[in-house]
């Protein structure tokens, strides 16, 4: 470790150490606060410098740090339960639930992890057996109907159809359907026009044998 980042980690310690004077406190004195707010505004400028960074990644990375990390997993479980079971820690929560930019960090961080429990369910057959159960409930029923008659869901499949006619690979896979079906169609046609073909062969070849055949009768 260098000198600079034996510095940082020292007046990191100190400003830790400070904070935690500070709030033993109470916060009782205006000039107190206002030390801290410029503590803190300067722990954030270092924290911005590359020196910064690396030390606080040394220091994230040391095993002794990771170890006492665990060893104060406990209280780090019970401090996070006791801010989401406050009134306080709910509400906060409920208003960072609704922000949009939240839930879809919170969707693509779980999407991969909710499409493995929704394929190991796929295979459960009890879970098979409830789902044949709800899809062939009336009310269920009833509702898809609805649902598919609803102006809202014929706009969305429109434009699911669009798009997915807009896809280069779709586009491609269609091409290449329709040129399959096309060939398998002109090779029938082939087939029966040479079938045809053979018959009348067949047919003249007979003719011609029994001309053969008369002429011998007349000898």
């Amino acid at each position: 470790m260098d000198v600079k980042r034996a510095l940082f980690l020292i007046f990191l310690f100190t400003f830790v150490t400070g904070c935690a004077a500070l709030q033993n406190q109470g916060g009782s004195g205006g000039a107190d606060s206002q030390d801290f707010e410029e503590t803190k505004e300067m722990v954030i400028d270092v924290l911005k410098t590359e020196d910064g960074q690396a030390a606080l990644e040394e220091i994230l990375t040391e095993e002794d740090f990771q170890e006492s990390v665990l060893m104060e997993q406990e209280f780090v479980q019970d401090t996070v339960q006791t801010t989401l079971t406050s009134d306080d820690g709910q509400q906060y929560f409920q208003e960072v639930m609704q922000q949009p930019e939240f839930q879809q960090n919170i969707a693509s961080s779980m999407q991969q992890e909710n499409e493995d429990i929704l394929k190991r369910l796929m295979k459960d057959p009890e879970y098979q057996d409830m789902m044949m159960e709800v899809l062939q409930d009336p009310e269920m029923q009833q509702e898809h109907v609805q649902l598919l008659k609803s102006q809202t869901f014929r706009e969305e499949m429109q434009t699911a159809i669009e798009e997915a006619f807009d896809n280069p690979n779709f586009q491609q896979q269609l091409s290449d359907l329709i040129e399959q079906q096309q060939q398998e169609g002109g090779g029938g046609s082939q087939d029966d026009s040479s079938g045809g073909g053979s018959q009348e062969e067949g047919n003249q070849d007979d003719s011609g044998n029994g001309g053969s055949d008369s002429g011998g009768g007349g000898n």
